[in-house]
């Protein structure tokens, strides 16, 4: 998270992510409010982790625009095994879990192709949130490019 400039959205969120925990807790899905970070909801994703006929899948349940002009469409409702390759699909899949069982959110950089084919070198962090009886059952995943900054 170095590398994160302290005005890059992932970052930003990090530090709102981490002030809703209490005593470095996982936060509560009832204690995000999307008015307390208006200017990072265009990088927001939000997925719930839902128990399906074969599995666990993570649908999407929210979207920014940042997201929306990376892929030319809304993929709310979408189950991620719908929208991503089948490689990439179970590597969520399995980033999920393991930020499940760390309960910690966790940051990486990864290169993605937008709808027009042009790559874009991003900041991606995902943070879990709890819903019910402290089990987590949502992750806001941030991202933008490299270079985007909001203050």
């Amino acid at each position: 998270m170095q590398e994160i400039p302290p005005d890059h959205p992932v970052r930003l969120f990090s530090e709102h992510w981490q002030k809703l925990g209490a005593a470095g807790a996982v936060p509560a899905r009832q204690d995000f409010s999307p008015i307390d970070v208006p200017a990072l909801l265009p990088y927001l994703v939000v997925q719930e982790l839902v128990e399906t006929g074969t599995g666990l899948d993570l649908r999407t349940r929210l979207e920014g625009e940042f997201l929306v002009s990376l892929t030319g469409g809304r993929n709310v409702g979408n189950s991620l095994r719908n929208i991503l390759g089948a490689a990439e699909y179970q590597a969520r899949l399995v980033e999920a879990e393991e930020i499940r069982q760390a309960r910690e959110m966790h940051f990486s950089e990864i290169e993605a192709r937008d709808h027009v084919g042009d790559m874009h070198k991003l900041f991606r962090g995902t943070f879990p949130f709890v819903l019910e009886e402290d089990k987590i059952g949502q992750f806001f995943t941030v991202m933008g490019d490299r270079h985007v900054t909001l203050l």
